[in-house]
């Protein structure tokens, strides 16, 4: 299935050695014997990215394989490692862990990235700061339980939030700072949004995935929202429906939850809630210039949804970054 490509340009004023674009991927989800959609998929990926001209370097945004016992099969991790292979031949990569990597972490797939991290051209990031192609890179994996809204309601987001704060990363405001991490949420929650104003000013870039389109939590599910916050509603399922609502399931924040399809870039940190949608055929401009307070955040749809929902099946996706310097304002 042909690739779609949401194309995005980040201008910013500050100081970076050249312009640089990055092609972010998220979710390819392999696993033994489903369909075959999945390697459809990502063959479909590779062959659209070779039509992308000047790749500075990938990030590879987690939930790379979709449980363990993938994780085990030898086939399926080598049609993964191939590639990776084939990526780095294009340009560096590098790899950040998402909830399925974290999920089914045993000895065995700990050993699996040490053998990624051997390949040429492949770097493995976990909550840890690298300078990159003059960018300050800082990959952010919060715990597990962060991912867990059903269990944990919006607890899981102070979850994310106080995981963050004892990682004590270095942000200095002269530095592009890039960051990336696996879920949206992890980053923009109103706990951070709250007391983390210092963090926005400082972070230009965030690249996430995890939401596969709004296949886990659709636009389609805002009627339910609606419902509950009516006193006077008849709604026959109330109890149940207001049970995950307030445990975050449905509304664990009023923006990435009911994002138009849980796919754009939006500024946040000062809980401005307008999502830019991208273009596939010219490059939907970002002016980080002015917007000096806040981070933008871009989500990829994702390369494979079909793990979200069983044999639904849509076209891959990636992002496109173009970050272009510009004169500072006088």
């Amino acid at each position: 299935m042909r690739l779609v490509i949401d194309k995005y340009e980040a201008f910013t004023d500050k100081k970076i050695k050249k312009p640089l674009k990055i092609v972010l991927i998220s979710d390819t989800h392999l696993a033994k014997n489903k369909m075959l959609f999945e390697k459809i998929n990502l063959r479909s990926t590779l062959k659209g990215i070779e039509k992308i001209k000047s790749i500075d370097f990938f990030v590879l945004d987690g939930d790379y394989v979709n449980t363990a016992k993938d994780y085990l099969d030898n086939d399926t991790f080598n049609f993964f490692v191939d590639f990776i292979k084939k990526l780095a031949k294009i340009a560096p990569v590098i790899m950040v862990r998402g909830n399925h990597d974290l999920y089914f972490r045993t000895n065995r797939t700990d050993e699996t990235y040490r053998q990624l991290q051997k390949l040429d051209n492949v770097t493995l990031l976990e909550n840890e700061q690298i300078d990159f192609l003059g960018l300050r890179i800082t990959a952010f994996l919060p715990p597990r339980e962060s991912f867990h809204a059903t269990k944990y309601g919006r607890h899981s987001m102070l979850i994310s939030h106080e995981d963050f704060k004892k990682k004590h990363f270095v942000f200095n405001e002269e530095d592009f700072n890039l960051v990336l991490t696996h879920s949206p949420l992890s980053l923009s929650n109103k706990y951070m949004e709250e007391k983390s104003k210092d963090f926005f000013k400082k972070c230009d870039v965030v690249l996430s995935g995890h939401m596969h389109n709004g296949l886990i939590f659709s636009r389609n599910l805002e009627w339910i929202v609606k419902m509950l916050k009516n006193e006077n509603s008849k709604n026959p399922f109330k109890k149940t429906t207001k049970r995950y609502a307030d445990s975050g399931f449905w509304y664990v924040y009023k923006t990435f939850f009911l994002i138009r399809g849980c796919r754009g870039a939006r500024y946040f940190g000062l809980n401005n809630n307008t999502v830019y949608l991208p273009s596939s055929k010219e490059y939907s401009p970002l002016k980080l210039y002015d917007h000096k307070n806040e981070s933008v955040q871009i989500i990829t749809k994702a390369v494979n949804k079909y793990a979200v929902i069983p044999f639904y099946v849509g076209r891959p996706s990636v992002v496109e970054l173009k970050i272009t310097p510009i004169t500072p304002k006088n």
